[in-house]
């Protein structure tokens, strides 16, 4: 199984160049000689990074989700150890442990996950684009109440 995703950054955008054949051809040229891809969305031309991340770290999300979506009844199967989609893979297992015992703060959480975390945003979609500012605000959402497994169970 191929683990490998790719999260893309927008690094440029060029605006205008994207509606003539020469601009755009050298634009190409430029980009790849720094190692960056060129997107054409008329009438701009982007200069995208694509960085290889790995989505292992999804596999640990499962594990947490899993016996709870059990407790509230969800009709699952359960979680084969030997099935790869199903295993946390050695590396991962000691990096978690690691930035666990280390206080599990999200700030240092790149430290300890780096290439299992995607750091992009996406800058083109309305829904996740920065103010004309460039500074993008955070409506965190406030929970009406916790679940609590623990309560669950003994109230079950």
């Amino acid at each position: 199984m191929d683990f490998v995703n790719h999260e893309e950054l927008l690094v440029r955008r060029r605006a205008g160049l994207g509606s003539n054949g020469r601009t755009i051809r050298l634009a190409q040229e430029e980009v790849a000689a720094r190692g960056l891809d060129l997107r054409v969305e008329p009438p701009d031309v982007l200069e995208i990074e694509r960085r290889a991340t790995r989505k292992e770290l999804a596999i640990h999300a499962l594990h947490q989700m899993h016996p709870l979506a059990l407790q509230m009844g969800v009709p699952l199967r359960r979680l084969d150890d030997a099935e790869p989609d199903h295993t946390l893979p050695a590396e991962l297992k000691g990096a978690w442990e690691a930035w666990q015992k280390a206080g599990a703060r999200l700030e240092d959480a790149r430290s300890y996950l780096h290439g299992y975390i995607h750091t992009s945003h996406r800058q083109e979609s309305l829904s996740h684009a920065p103010e004309a500012s460039g500074v993008r605000r955070v409506f965190a959402n406030r929970a009406v109440s916790v679940f609590d497994a623990s309560r669950e169970a003994q109230d079950g």
